[in-house]
């Protein structure tokens, strides 16, 4: 009888001590992962010396399981890798911008020579929670990509990668 006192007194108390706030982030789950999503660039000797690419970067592509449950979508890192270049040395990539399809949310990246590697993108933290907000509303997000080349015929594969922290609660 006196353990069960106790027991009462115990669970009374957590239950006074602890609102409901306090109890979904004893339940909040978070966890970090990489979205990614790449496309080929060829532009021809002949051709026009830009490309415009969209692409749409998934949360299902990445197995997270209930996608319902996410609260809280946060890009800590965005970048973009080049590889496979194959054109004359010294070819810059100008004019490049990235936007959110849809929406206002973009910014454009200075000038740069190509070459095989990695670019963080160094974005203000503004742009990357509002992207975040938008991949909130169905687990995806669609950028369209633009840029045009100073020299050509150029080719080489890219890659947009987007560090993310997902925060979630089994309540939802």
């Amino acid at each position: 009888m006196k353990k069960t006192l106790y027991l009462f007194f115990a669970l009374s108390a957590f239950t006074v001590a602890c609102d409901s706030d306090d109890l979904d982030d004893l339940l909040s789950i978070s966890t970090t992962f990489t979205l990614d999503e790449n496309f080929d660039v060829n532009i021809s000797e002949e051709g026009p010396d830009s490309f415009d690419e969209t692409i749409r970067i998934e949360a299902s592509d990445n197995d997270l399981d209930e996608l319902d449950k996410i609260e809280k979508y946060e890009i800590t890192s965005a970048k973009f890798i080049i590889a496979d270049y194959d054109g004359p040395s010294s070819t810059e990539l100008e004019d490049m911008s990235i936007s959110v399809v849809g929406t206002t949310i973009g910014f454009s990246i200075d000038p740069f020579e190509i070459a095989n590697g990695t670019y963080d993108l160094n974005v203000d933290n503004s742009i990357l929670e509002d992207m975040a907000e938008e991949f909130l509303k169905d687990n995806e997000i669609e950028l369209r990509l633009t840029a045009s080349v100073n020299n050509k015929p150029v080719s080489f594969n890219m890659t947009v990668e987007l560090d993310v922290k997902v925060t979630g609660s089994p309540l939802n």
